[in-house]
Order: structure tokens, then C-alpha cells, then sequence
């Protein structure tokens, strides 16, 4: 009876996704701006952090090492794309980070990673929904921008941001 009493206790443990892990050990990441090589990563709490990187993948591993704690990109509010392939780096978000289809994606007048650490993922995200709702923008949940490029359209536009918020649109294509 101890014995069923002990694997119930730890099956349940490992089936509700109980960890060691505490929430104060992660980064919670609240923006991200991608462009060629490298990705600036903007969290709730601390300062933006820029690594290099070939991947998306290795850019987070990079800053996870850097800060010396794993990073959660579940909450991610905003994605700011600079010059590339958007289709290719939107689906490695969302499939590979789980970043929610939820978060919006916008394109950057210059390097994104300049735009977010000046401006600020906050105000950049706020700019881009007032915009939206004024109609001076495209509404931009990533899961509207993914469905935009794979459609037969193959194109999509984006609020174009620059350092003080919204300054236009952008249409991107898809791969």
C-alpha cells in the first residue's frame, strides 16, 4: 500500500509539471527584435540584451548562457522584424520559441534592434495598437501575419515602427 501511495505521489509530480525550477529563475521575455546575425532581447525586468547569432535558436541559448538563466518567451508581447525572410523567422517563433500566435509582429524603419532598445517594446507595442485602432496600421497578431504569407497572396503588411513609435506600413512577402 506504501509502496502504490509512493508511485501515485510521483507520478502526479511529474504529470502536473511540477519542476525545481522557480519562477524567479527565469527571464521572462517581453520583446525581440531580429535582424541579420544577431537578436536584442527586451525583458520584463533588466536590461535589453543584443547577441549575435546565425539562429534564432542559437540566439537563445547565447543570452540564456549570458544571463545564467533559462529564458521564457511564452508572455513574448512583441516581435520586431528587421530586413528578413519574415515567414521563416515568424514560424521558428512560434513552433520553436511557443511564442504566442497572439503577439504582435511589426517591421522597423532601420536596425530593429536600435528601434527596441531606444524606444521601448511597451511603447512600440501601444503605438502599434492605437494605430490599429485609429486604421492608420495593420492589425498584426502573428497568427494574421503567418496566415497573410501563406495565403495565395503571399504578402502581408506590418505596422512600420521607428524610434518614436508608428510611422507607417510595410508589406513583406512571404519565402
Amino acid at each position: 500500500m506504501k509502496r502504490m501511495i509512493v508511485v501515485l505521489t510521483v507520478a502526479a509530480a511529474l504529470l502536473t509539471g511540477c519542476s525545481p525550477e522557480r519562477i524567479q529563475d527565469r527571464a521572462y521575455l517581453r520583446a525581440a527584435a531580429v535582424d541579420p546575425g544577431q537578436v536584442t532581447f527586451e525583458f520584463f525586468e533588466g536590461d535589453p540584451l543584443t547577441v549575435p547569432a546565425e539562429t534564432l535558436d542559437g540566439a537563445l541559448r547565447s543570452a540564456e548562457f549570458i544571463l545564467g538563466r533559462r529564458i521564457f518567451t511564452g508572455y513574448t508581447e512583441l516581435i520586431v522584424l528587421g530586413e528578413l525572410p519574415a515567414e521563416e523567422i515568424l514560424g521558428e517563433m512560434l513552433t520553436g520559441w511557443r511564442v504566442s500566435p497572439e503577439c504582435m509582429v511589426v517591421g522597423s524603419t532601420g536596425s530593429a534592434g536600435e528601434v527596441l532598445t531606444e524606444a521601448t517594446g511597451r511603447l512600440l507595442e501601444g503605438s502599434a495598437k492605437l494605430a490599429a485602432e485609429r486604421g492608420e496600421a495593420p492589425e498584426s497578431r502573428m497568427i494574421s501575419v503567418l496566415s497573410q504569407l501563406l495565403s495565395e497572396n503571399d504578402t502581408a503588411e506590418l505596422p512600420l515602427v521607428g524610434t518614436n513609435g508608428v510611422c507607417g506600413k510595410i508589406k513583406i512577402c512571404g519565402d
